[in-house]
């Protein structure tokens, strides 16, 4: 995020501290960096929370491996769902869930 992590933090715990419920969306995951980073940041402040990632097809450096290590490292759960019709499949709470379609490079 060059320099910008700081700011991101404090803006996903304020608008997290304000929404329970909270949906965290993130498009192109890549290596999952940031959805983990995300996603351990929202976990932190309890129960009600879910982190998707919505991986773009053919998507510039899109990582499964990666992703999995993200959000291991972070005692995260991570789905991946692979779907033509995502509206068919919620996000499950208190997880990580990663929609990929078409997606060719793992």
């Amino acid at each position: 995020m060059q320099g910008l992590e700081g700011s991101f933090a404090a803006r996903i715990v304020a608008a997290r501290a304000k929404h329970t419920p909270f949906t965290y969306i993130e498009i192109g995951v890549a290596a999952g960096d940031t959805l983990a980073t995300a996603a351990d940041l929202i976990k932190a402040q309890g129960q009600g929370w879910r982190a998707v990632g919505i991986e773009i097809p053919e998507g510039y450096d899109f990582s499964k491996n990666n992703v999995v290590n993200n959000c291991n490292n972070k005692q995260l759960t991570v789905s991946f769902v692979e779907t033509k019709d995502w509206s068919k499949v919620d996000p499950i709470w208190n997880r990580v869930t990663v929609y990929m379609s078409d997606v060719t490079s793992c």
